[in-house]
C-alpha cells in the first residue's frame, strides 16, 4: 500500500496537465490500489447487518503482540499527509495503525490531486472503494465504545479512542476528506455522527458551504443523505452555538422553498431542466430533514417543516407534469409520516394526514385511464401508486401509537394519550378514503388483469400487489369496524381483490388475505352482522376456504392462519357450514374419502362454542 501510494504520488507530480491520457502502467497501478484497499477493509473489519461493529479479536491480539510504542504510533499519525511520514518516525509503530495510516495517506494523495485539477488522472472506482473503507473502518475503529470490549489495544485506543486527543482529530480529518468528495467528486457521504463529530470544524464548515450552495451538483440521493447527517449533527451539538447552526441549516431551505412555491403559483407551466434540478434538490433536502427528525429535535424542525408540507400539498397539481418531482414529493410525505406522526399533537397529525390525502386525490384524478396491463408497463405511474399505498400504510402504522407530549387537558384524565390521539387523528378514515380513490385504478391495473386466466401466472406487478395487500391487512387488523362499514360497492371490490389474492399469488399474499378474512369474520361475529352487507360479502369465503383446506394442497406456512380464518367463518355461518360440508361429503365418489372429510366437519361443529 505504501509503495503504490508513493508511486501514484510521483506519477501525479510528473503529469501536471489534467488532460494527459493514462498509460497502461498508470491504470494497472490504480487497479492494484483498488484491490489493496478492498482487501484491507475486509482484513480489518467484519461488519455484519444487525450486529454492532466491533474490532476483530484477532486484530486486537495482533496489535497487543506487536509490542508497539504508543508515542511512535501517535507520531506517525500526526505526520499524516507527509510523504516521508513512515521513514521519519523512530520506534516501533503499531502495524494495525500503520496500515490504516497507509490508506488515509492514499486519501490525502487523492484529495490533493483533485484540488490540483488532476481528477482525470484518478479512478472513480478507487474513490468509491476509499469511501467504502472509511465507512466500515469508521464504524468499527473511530471513537469506539470501549465498554463493548473485554480487552483493547492501548495503541488503538490512543490513536482513535473517544477520550484521546488523536481520535477527534482523525475524525475531523476524515470529515474533511468527505467534504472534499462532495465538492470535487460530487458523490455522497455516509458517516455515523455523535456529539464529538457534531463539534468538528470540518462538519461545521460543511454545513456553512451547504447552506451557501457551494457544494455544486451532487449525485442522486446525496442531498437527502447529506441533510439527514447535518440534522443529526446539529441535534447532537450541545454547544451554545447550536441555535445558530440550526438557523444556518433550516433558514436557507425555507427561503428556497418560498421562492419555489411562488414560482409554481405564478407560472403553473412545465419546468425547465435547471428549474427541475433545483426543485428536485430542494425536495430531496427536505426529505433528508424529515428523515433526521427525532423527539430531540422535533420542536425545532416541526415549526419549519409542517407548514411547508401544507403549502406543498396545494401545488401538487403543478408538480404533476414531472414524474421525478412528484415521486420526491411522495417520498417526502412518507418520511414525514414515518418520523413525525407518532410525536406531533392531534391537530398537527390531522393536518399531515389531510395533506397526504390530497396527494392521493390528485393522483387518482390525474391517473384515471392512464394505466395499461402490458407486462412492460412498470412506468412512473405504477411506482407512484406503490408509493401512495406505502404512504397510507405509514399513516395507519403510526396512528395507534402516540409517544409525544401529554395532550393538553388530559393530565388528570384516566384515558391514555394514545387513546385520545387515536380518536382525534383521522388516519383510518384517510386510509379508507384513499382506498376508495385508488381502488378503481387497482381494478383496472391489477385485479382485472389477474382475473384473465392467461395473465394469472405472469404476476405483472408483484411489488405493487404486496404493498396493496399489506395495506388492506393492516387496515382490517387495526380497524375492522371501519372496513365493515365501508360503502357496499367499495367493500365488494376490496373483498373481490382478497378472493383473487387467496388463489393467484404467493404464500405471503395468501397469508395476508387469510388474515383479512379472519379478522373481518370475527368482527361480523362479535357485532352480529351476519345479515348486513359486510356479512353477506364475507360469507362466500366459507366455501372457498373449506375447499382450500380440505381438497387442495396447502402451503405449510398457511395451515394455521387458514384454520383460524375457517373457524371464524364457521362461528358466523354455522348453517351454511353444515350445508356445504354435507354437499362436499356427498360429492365424493370414494366412501372412505367422504368419511375422512365428514369427521373433521363434525368435530368442528361439536367444538364450536
Amino acid at each position: 500500500m505504501e509503495d503504490r501510494t508513493q508511486r501514484l504520488q510521483e506519477l501525479l507530480q510528473g503529469q501536471p496537465q489534467a488532460g494527459t491520457p493514462m498509460t497502461a502502467a498508470h491504470k494497472e497501478l490504480l487497479e492494484d490500489l483498488h484491490w489493496i484497499v478492498l482487501i484491507t477493509g475486509h482484513l480489518l473489519t467484519t461488519v455484519c447487518d444487525g450486529e454492532t461493529p466491533l474490532i476483530p479479536r484477532e486484530v486486537t491480539q495482533f496489535s497487543l503482540n506487536s509490542g508497539a510504542d504508543t508515542a511512535a504510533t501517535l507520531s506517525l499519525l500526526s505526520r499524516l499527509g507527509q510523504a516521508d511520514a513512515v521513514s521519519s518516525v523512530q520506534g516501533n509503530v503499531d502495524p494495525v495503525v500503520r496500515l490504516i495510516v497507509a490508506v488515509l495517506q492514499l486519501c490525502h494523495v487523492e484529495r490533493a490531486a483533485l484540488q490540483a485539477g488532476l481528477g482525470s488522472q484518478l479512478s472513480p472506482e478507487v474513490a468509491i472503494t476509499l469511501v467504502w473503507f472509511l465507512y466500515r473502518w469508521g464504524l468499527t475503529y473511530l471513537l469506539p465504545n470501549e465498554t463493548y470490549y473485554t480487552q483493547m489495544s492501548p495503541t488503538l485506543v490512543a490513536a482513535f479512542g473517544r477520550d484521546s486527543e488523536a481520535g477527534p482529530c482523525v475524525l475531523d480529518w476524515v470529515l474533511g476528506k468527505l467534504c472534499s468528495n462532495l465538492e470535487l467528486w460530487h458523490s455522497e457521504t455516509a458517516l455515523t455522527l455523535g456529539h464529538r463529530a457534531a463539534a468538528c470544524p470540518s462538519l461545521l464548515s460543511l454545513l456553512q458551504r451547504q447552506s451557501q450552495g457551494q457544494l455544486g451538483p451532487l449525485a442522486p440521493g446525496s442531498h437527502r443523505a447529506l441533510l439527514k447527517a447535518l440534522v443529526i449533527a446539529c441535534t447532537a451539538n450541545r454547544l451554545p452555538e447550536a441555535p445558530r447552526l440550526w438557523e444556518a441549516l433550516l433558514g436557507p431551505l425555507k427561503t428556497r422553498f418560498d421562492e419555489f412555491f411562488e414560482s409554481c403559483v405564478q407560472t403553473r407551466c412545465r419546468f425547465t431542466e435547471p428549474q427541475k434540478s433545483k426543485a428536485l434538490d430542494l425536495l430531496e433536502s427536505l426529505c433528508g430533514v424529515a428523515e433526521g427528525t427525532t423527539p430531540s429535535n422535533l420542536d425545532t424542525i416541526r415549526p419549519m417543516l409542517l407548514p411547508l408540507l401544507v403549502r406543498l400539498s396545494s401545488i401538487v397539481a403543478v408538480l404533476r407534469s414531472e414524474a421525478t418531482l412528484i415521486t420526491a414529493t411522495t417520498q417526502l410525505f412518507r418520511a414525514a409520516a414515518r418520523r413525525m406522526l407518532c410525536f406531533v399533537g392531534p391537530n398537527d397529525a390531522t393536518q399531515l394526514c389531510h395533506c397526504c390525502l390530497e396527494l392521493v386525490r390528485h393522483f387518482a384524478e390525474h391517473s384515471s385511464g392512464l394505466f395499461t396491463t402490458e407486462a412492460t408497463a412498470e412506468d412512473s405511474h405504477v411506482r407512484e401508486l406503490g408509493e401512495l399505498l406505502e404512504l397510507l400504510t405509514e399513516l395507519l402504522s403510526k396512528d395507534f401509537m402516540y409517544m409525544g407530549a401529554q395532550i393538553r387537558g388530559a393530565a388528570n384524565s384516566t384515558a391514555t394519550d394514545e387513546t385520545a390521539t387515536r380518536f382525534e387523528v383521522p388516519a383510518p378514515g384517510i386510509a379508507v378514503e384513499g382506498l376508495r380513490l385508488l381502488m378503481p385504478l387497482l381494478n383496472a391495473q391489477l385485479l382485472q388483469a389477474m382475473f384473465n386466466v392467461r395473465l394469472v401466472s405472469t404476476l405483472q406487478f408483484p411489488t405493487l400487489c404486496v404493498q396493496y395487500f399489506k395495506l388492506v391487512a393492516l387496515l382490517s387488523e387495526l380497524h375492522p369496524d371501519k372496513v365493515c362499514q365501508m360503502p357496499e360497492g367499495l367493500l365488494q371490490a376490496l373483498l373481490g381483490s382478497i378472493r383473487v389474492g387467496l388463489t393467484s399469488y404467493s404464500p405471503e399474499v395468501s397469508g395476508l388475505c387469510l388474515d383479512v378474512v379472519s379478522v373481518l369474520a370475527l368482527e361480523v361475529h362479535r357485532q352480529g352482522l351476519q345479515t348486513s352487507p359486510a356479512g353477506r360479502a364475507i360469507e362466500p369465503f366459507l366455501q372457498l376456504l373449506l375447499e382450500m383446506v380440505l381438497l387442495q394442497p396447502l402451503d405449510a406456512e398457511l395451515t394455521l392462519v387458514a384454520g383460524s380464518a375457517l373457524f371464524a367463518l364457521l362461528c358466523c355461518f354455522q348453517e351454511s357450514f353444515v350445508q356445504l360440508a354435507q354437499a362436499l361429503v356427498a360429492s365424493q365418489q370414494d366412501a372412505a374419502v367422504g368419511q375422512r372429510l365428514a369427521n373433521p366437519c363434525r368435530l368442528s361443529l361439536e367444538h364450536n362454542p
